[in-house]
């Protein structure tokens, strides 16, 4: 034991002086004699020059933000860009509303509504224009039909004295011809402007649901104007008999013929050939008819209340009920003007 301390004492650590020269070790590789041209270096490898050797960590493209520049998020052409994903540990953003689905063979009249107003706003002035002809024929129809009554049965009052000298009053009506004749043409001249100019705003509007051009021209123009009059005149004495017997009869009716007039034009049909399959329809789609044969009957009270309100009921009455029918046997229309 003290021998080893002893010989552990007298050992001196080894402290490498800093300002002392370093040894070379002459057993140690040296670097510029590896390469046998050491004065002409070998050229850098591809890694080192760049091009398809470049550092994959250094500049690689998808080591970006995947969430700002990946192109697999800017959605394909023609289609909004798809979200981006939020940062860990972020809430994602709220979904946007989502339509419900269309149900086919059902009646959107949410969607007829806004589709008869739409096509209102662009086509305003064609549109206006059969409401203006008829509001003036209905004024016109109606003072000559006022003439005509007044002059089919005219009032005399006869005053006579007694020999009293008591007055006596005397009331007498006679019956012209003339009136009535005149009463009449004036009703049945009014009755055709009417149903004429219905039945081009009809087909000026499924026109518009075609995706064709309007203007003033086609809502004046009927199409297949015998065929749509002699259905109208088929639907209305078919209607009238039966509310002359019973009411229900003349209502069922109504519901079972509302979509005759506009097949006649759009499917080129015969007055009974519509009628028969606007009742098949119309009993095949029982509760969506209903509700579009009310809605017809607002649009035409609403009118009737004050004339000059046909102006817009009209036109838009037409655009609802060819939205409602081309919903109800699954042919679409623009959703867009």
């Amino acid at each position: 034991m003290t021998e080893s301390t002893e010989s552990g004492a007298e050992r001196d650590p080894v402290v490498p002086n800093a300002a002392s020269p370093e040894v070379p070790n002459p057993e140690a590789p040296n670097p510029e004699a590896q390469h046998p041209d050491a004065a002409n270096p070998p050229a850098a490898s591809s890694y080192e020059a760049g091009g398809y050797g470049q550092n994959p960590y250094a500049q690689n493209p998808y080591a970006q933000n995947p969430y700002t520049q990946n192109p697999y998020m800017q959605g394909r052409p023609g289609q909004p860009p798809y979200a981006a994903v939020p940062p860990y540990g972020a809430y994602p953003p709220p979904m946007p509303p989502v339509a419900p689905p269309k149900v086919p063979g059902k009646a959107d009249l949410g969607g007829a509504f806004k589709w008869s107003w739409t096509t209102f706003s662009r086509y305003t002035w064609p549109m206006l224009v059969p409401g203006l002809l008829f509001v003036v024929t209905w004024a016109i129809a109606l003072v000559v039909m006022i003439i005509g009554m007044l002059w089919m049965v005219p009032v005399k009052t006869v005053r006579t004295y007694d020999e009293y000298g008591y007055a006596t009053t005397t009331t007498t009506t006679e019956f012209h011809v003339g009136g009535l004749i005149l009463l009449v043409v004036a009703f049945l001249v009014m009755m055709i402007v009417v149903t004429y100019l219905q039945g081009a705003v009809y087909s000026g509007v499924l026109r518009v649901a075609d995706g064709e051009p309007a203007g003033v021209r086609e809502f004046l123009t009927l199409r297949r104007p015998i065929a749509y009059f002699v259905t109208v005149i088929l639907l209305g004495l078919v209607t009238l008999i039966g509310f002359v017997l019973l009411i229900v009869p003349g209502l069922i009716a109504a519901f079972a013929f509302q979509f005759a007039p506009i097949m006649v034009i759009e499917q080129k049909m015969s007055p009974t050939a519509a009628m028969a399959a606007s009742a098949r329809l119309a009993f095949a789609k029982k509760s969506d008819s209903i509700l579009v044969l009310l809605i017809q009957m607002a649009y035409s009270y609403a009118g009737s209340l004050a004339m000059v309100g046909v102006l817009v009921t009209l036109p838009t009455g037409a655009a609802f009920d060819v939205h409602a029918y081309r919903d109800l046997v699954e042919r679409p229309v623009p959703p867009q003007l």
